[in-house]
């Protein structure tokens, strides 16, 4: 007995292997989603390594005999209207930029992905959970977040809270949709009928076979998350100056944008450029775990 269930283990262990490579063979063919994922590690390696080449004093220290620098040796990209390094502050609010957007996208699929997952697999519990998700739906998810971090207060834990709410209801109806086409099937049956647990049914037999769904949902609304957190830094309801984030950078070069364009077009470049990239990653992600799409 022991020997046939090392057996069925090895053979589930080499399936997973197998199935991963062939969904990264895939992927390797789409080249638009390839650029989009070389580009968007040589971007958050750069973000993510900025202080063991810029130290963080580089961004809040101000020298105004220096203002509006152009690109030299000791500022690469120049200086801000206070003096401080261009630069460092582009690589801190990347960071700070795609931090919020990374665990907004956690929270939101921990919280939405198990309402979703409860709703479809219990049905006394649907209908309660897609009522109280259809009323969160009815409100623009930008308008919901503003109004949670106005009443909450402009900080950073509250700007991650009202973006992960906003975003929930979208992750709760995908992965809902996804159980519901698995919980009904033959081998769940089997398992309910062999008295296997509810909690071991959903994280052994329904989880990875909507993982495809889910890492796919996770990667398309990262772009969305970290343009809700810029627009609200922009306006003035997110990260607080002089905390670097290229939402609030952008807000501050408005008034230089004719006599210093680049403070507005490197912070919204950066933030063109990695929605661009998690796009594309996310489509060919996609295109990955379904081939048929491609047929």
């Amino acid at each position: 007995m022991e020997e046939n269930l090392m057996e069925e283990n090895l053979d589930v262990d080499f399936r997973k292997q197998s199935n991963a490579k062939e969904i990264w063979r895939r992927f390797k063919k789409n080249r638009s989603a390839m650029i989009g994922l070389v580009l968007f590690v040589f971007m958050f390696a750069a973000c993510f390594i900025a202080p063991l080449f810029v130290p963080y004093t580089s961004v809040t220290r101000q020298d105004t005999k220096n203002k509006f620098a152009p690109p030299s040796v000791a500022h690469i990209a120049g200086t801000d209207n206070f003096g401080r390094d261009e630069m460092a502050r582009i690589l801190y609010g990347g960071r700070m930029t795609m931090s919020i957007g990374f665990i907004a996208a956690a929270i939101s699929l921990l919280v939405g992905g198990s309402l979703g997952m409860m709703a479809s697999f219990y049905d006394k519990a649907d209908n309660l959970i897609m009522r109280f998700i259809d009323i969160l739906a009815s409100i623009p998810p930008i308008l919901m977040a503003l109004a949670i971090v106005s009443a909450m207060g402009t900080n950073l834990r509250n700007v991650v809270i009202a973006i992960s709410i906003s975003r929930m209801p979208a992750f709760c109806r995908v992965v809902r949709a996804a159980v519901m086409g698995i919980v009904d099937q033959e081998y769940i049956e089997a398992a309910r009928a062999g008295g296997t647990g509810d909690f071991r049914i959903l994280t052994k037999h329904v989880l990875p076979n909507c993982l495809g769904t889910i890492i796919v949902q996770t990667t398309m609304n990262m772009s969305l998350l970290m343009l809700a957190a810029a627009s609200l830094s922009f306006i003035g309801m997110g990260v607080q100056p002089p905390a670097p984030e290229w939402g609030s950078m952008l807000s501050e070069a408005r008034e230089y944008m004719r006599s210093a364009p680049s403070l507005m077009i490197l912070p919204g470049l950066g933030i063109v450029l990695v929605t661009t990239q998690l796009n594309l990653i996310g489509d060919g992600l996609r295109d990955a775990f379904d081939p048929r799409l491609k047929t």
